[in-house]
């Protein structure tokens, strides 16, 4: 499970829309997942192209 927003807001020095911005992208890419009220937990690395940006996955 990840840490909260606002505790990865601090460590990284972002502003919330900038974080939720990268945690969309790793969950467009199906790295994370989002559980309401539960958090969000890491699902791993797909091994097909995740994006466009992105060659392959291991």
């Amino acid at each position: 499970m990840l840490p909260s927003e606002s505790d990865l807001c601090r460590q990284y020095s972002v502003s919330r829309t900038v974080l939720r911005q990268a945690l969309g992208e790793l969950e467009d890419d199906r790295l994370i997942h989002k559980v309401k009220g539960k958090g969000t937990f890491v699902t791993g690395r797909p091994l097909t192209p995740v994006s466009s940006s992105t060659r392959w996955a291991r």
